[in-house]
């Protein structure tokens, strides 16, 4: 008779789970839980996970601020006339040449005015003169403005868009004095004689 009151006060008791204490076993003591507490701790840990982590998705690429900075450098560019040739991540300032209409600190600062009067009066007399010094390429930076063609017209219109780079910046918007016609006369026929 004793023995089955044992057996019937072992039927009563809940199950004991032991748990070690150390992080390696973690696996080991989920394991153990009763399989509604495991769905539970599951449900409250995700929870917290997607509370604190953002989706490599939603993430901007790692690319993005270095595009979002060259956008503005080139949208800059064409707002103050400086010609893509002399960007800063385009040509070291070691290796700039005067560019006719051109704004940026070298054009403007740091080239012989003499050089750089007979090369605007070249402009003016010849407009061509830029496309002769600058590369030629295929790309719209050599170009007054910016192009767009409506496909849904007929016929099919053009509609002109941001200027890019005006080679007549200076002789429109800046005042030169015509009392230097005399040198530039002379410097003109010489360089011309050289090229």
């Amino acid at each position: 008779m004793k023995l089955l009151s044992r057996k019937s006060k072992k039927k009563k008791h809940k199950k004991r789970h032991l748990f070690i204490n150390d992080p390696k076993y973690i696996l080991m003591n989920i394991n153990k839980l009763p399989q509604m507490l495991k769905n539970k701790i599951y449900i409250l840990f995700m929870r917290q996970y997607w509370r604190n982590t953002i989706p490599i998705t939603s993430k901007s690429p790692t690319w993005y601020t270095h595009a979002v900075k060259q956008e503005k450098l080139l949208y800059e560019a064409r707002k103050d006339n400086i010609h893509f040739l002399h960007l800063p991540c385009n040509t070291l300032p070691e290796n700039k040449k005067y560019i006719v209409g051109c704004q940026c600190f070298h054009c403007t600062h740091a080239v012989d005015p003499v050089h750089k009067l007979i090369q605007l009066k070249k402009q003016a007399v010849c407009s061509l003169h830029f496309n002769r010094t600058v590369p030629n390429t295929d790309s719209k930076w050599n170009e007054p403005y910016e192009y767009y063609f409506n496909h849904n017209t007929n016929p099919i219109s053009v509609i002109t868009g941001m200027p890019i780079f005006n080679p007549d910046y200076e002789i429109e918007y800046l005042d030169y004095d015509d009392n230097d016609d005399y040198y530039t006369e002379n410097y003109i026929t010489d360089e011309s004689d050289n090229e």
